[in-house]
C-alpha cells in the first residue's frame, strides 16, 4: 500500500509537483469517476501524472492551449485531436494495474515533454488485522 504514497493524493504529506488531483469523483454504483483537467501547451502537459484504482473510470478533460494537440493512449486504444482552444475528454475504465503512457506523436513522442502518465493501483482492501492469516509463522 504505502509504496503508492508518492502518487496517490491524500496518502502522503502533499500531492507532488505536476501530479493531478481530481476535480471531482462521482459514484455510479460501484464504480468511481475520477474527473481531471490537463492543459497542452508548448508542447509540454500540465500536469503530466493522473492516479485511479483498478476499475475506476478517469476521465482527463484536456485543452489545446496553443495549437493541435494528437493524443494517443495505446495500452487502452484511445486517440483523439483536440483543435487549438478546445477541450475534449480522454476517458477509459482502467481495468488493469501499472503505469500508462499517453503523448502527442507530432510533439516528438515518448522521448518529449508531451507525455503524460496514468497510474491504476490496486484498489484498498479493508480487513480486520485479526483475520489476515500468518505467511511466516509469527
Amino acid at each position: 500500500g504505502r509504496v503508492w504514497a508518492r502518487y496517490w493524493p491524500g496518502w502522503g504529506d502533499s500531492t507532488p509537483e505536476n501530479v493531478a488531483a481530481p476535480v471531482n469523483v462521482s459514484e455510479y454504483g460501484l464504480i468511481k469517476l475520477r474527473s481531471f483537467t490537463m492543459n497542452a501547451e508548448k508542447n509540454n502537459f500540465t500536469p503530466k501524472t493522473f492516479t485511479c484504482n483498478q476499475g475506476e473510470i478517469i476521465d482527463i478533460e484536456i485543452t489545446a492551449v496553443d495549437k493541435d494537440y494528437d493524443i494517443i493512449q495505446p495500452d487502452n486504444g484511445l486517440s483523439l485531436t483536440i483543435k487549438k482552444g478546445e477541450t475534449k475528454s480522454l476517458q477509459s475504465q482502467m481495468s488493469d494495474v501499472g503505469k500508462f503512457a499517453f503523448y502527442c506523436p507530432s510533439c516528438g513522442g515518448l522521448n518529449s515533454s508531451a507525455v503524460g502518465y496514468i497510474i491504476v493501483i490496486p484498489p484498498q482492501i479493508k480487513y480486520q488485522s485479526e483475520t489476515i492469516p500468518s505467511s511466516n509463522n509469527e
